[in-house]
């Protein structure tokens, strides 16, 4: 009995570890569709669009599924990153794109 509750909080651990990790990913994403948005917008805005989109409904499904609700906030955070990335260099540092 004490093996399978392990099992499943160590198998939780590993689900939100993902979760976590492809928000985190989403932000990098979000500063590269930034960069490559200047020279290709309509295709970079299409296949950015479905990552971060694939990102959002694996975490939704990951808290859905495994009763991870702070995983919802991932998927949003991962929804939101392209205007986070862009609040922050815009806001904080002043600067356009980078050259």
């Amino acid at each position: 009995m004490y093996s399978q509750k392990s099992e499943h909080s160590s198998s939780l651990k590993q689900i939100r570890l993902f979760g976590w990790a492809s928000a985190i990913v989403a932000l990098a994403l979000g500063y590269l569709f930034w960069i490559v948005s200047q020279h290709w917008w309509t295709p970079s805005l299409v296949i950015f669009g479905i990552l971060f989109l694939a990102i959002c409904i694996g975490n939704c499904y990951a808290a859905a599924k495994h009763k991870a609700y702070d995983l919802y906030f991932a998927a949003i955070l991962s929804l939101a990153a392209p205007a986070i990335v862009i609040f922050f260099a815009f806001g904080f540092f002043f600067s356009g794109p980078p050259a």
